[in-house]
């Protein structure tokens, strides 16, 4: 018969560093394979955090991009190039406010499904692909739901209760 060592079952052994660990210490995996039959990562946190951070440095900017622009907009059911024309019509702007967001993205700050920072915007009950947004305008749209009404409701209250500024 086995003894069942309670210390031994909160605890596992990182397989990249080999040190022993509690099991909060590593990531829970949510699809499991046949072989990680205990459902935790295999490596430790801090050994996947440096794992990542090594495969992410080991491509350029353009190619991260080149490698997962075609996931990111498939997922909106557009090829990179429906993007790229979207981007051409709209001028290179926000369907929205009309700024360039590239002139405001930061350096190495992460938009996603991104076209020189303008994000693709779409009816979340549709799934319709709207335009080319900037974070901030996204954002917005989505905190109100997709739903006019709220939008120009908004739009009034801040014309109706912002004082006017005297010269």
């Amino acid at each position: 018969m086995y003894a069942f060592c309670y210390h031994h079952a909160m605890e596992k052994t990182c397989r990249t560093c080999g040190a022993v660990k509690p099991y909060s210490e590593f990531y829970r995996q949510k699809r499991r394979s046949e072989t990680q039959a205990s459902g935790w990562s295999g490596a430790c946190r801090e050994c996947a955090k440096k794992r990542m951070n090594e495969r992410l440095h080991a491509f350029t900017p353009e190619q991260r991009q080149a490698r997962n622009a075609p996931i990111r907009f498939y997922k909106y059911g557009i090829t990179p190039k429906d993007a790229e024309r979207m981007f051409a019509e709209q001028g290179g702007v926000c369907a929205i406010c009309g700024e360039r967001a590239a002139a405001r993205l930061k350096p190495g700050l992460k938009t996603p499904i991104a076209v020189d920072g303008l994000t693709v915007d779409h009816c979340h009950a549709s799934g319709v692909v709207r335009g080319l947004l900037c974070k901030p305008c996204n954002i917005a749209v989505g905190c109100m739901k997709d739903n006019a009404e709220w939008i120009r409701k908004m739009a009034d209250y801040i014309e109706t209760r912002t004082p006017v500024m005297k010269v």
